[in-house]
């Protein structure tokens, strides 16, 4: 065989394990990204899991951990020197002990405590 013919097939083998190892490396990175995919998908679901969404007229609102909130029976009614509407969320820390205990207290509200 000539050197010309042998450098030939040395080059075509050289494509061959080029090509197979870049189909390989190909399947890897998508087996990767598949494998990432999953477990991005699977954190989203979990952290979605733990959240509390309100669903009101057509509309979703995601209420944070450690927030309350409150639901007043009749929209504007004041205690706690707010005008409440029918619904709103809170941080945990809006209000002080006393203005905590006279919401829970009342009648024509309903206080909601979101934890994780």
């Amino acid at each position: 065989m000539s050197a010309k013919s042998t450098a030939t097939q040395n080059a075509k083998a050289g494509t061959a394990d080029t090509e197979d190892t870049g189909g390989v490396v190909e399947h890897l990175v998508e087996k990767f990204d598949e494998v990432m995919d999953a477990e991005a998908k699977a954190a989203q679901a979990q952290a979605v899991s733990s959240q509390v969404v309100l669903l009101s007229k057509g509309h979703a609102r995601s209420v944070p951990n450690d927030s309350l909130i409150i639901v007043c029976r009749e929209p504007g009614f004041r205690r706690a020197g707010i005008a409440h509407p029918a619904v709103e969320v809170y941080a945990a820390d809006h209000f002080n002990a006393e203005q905590l205990a006279m919401l829970v207290a009342e009648p024509m509200l309903e206080v909601i405590g979101v934890k994780e």
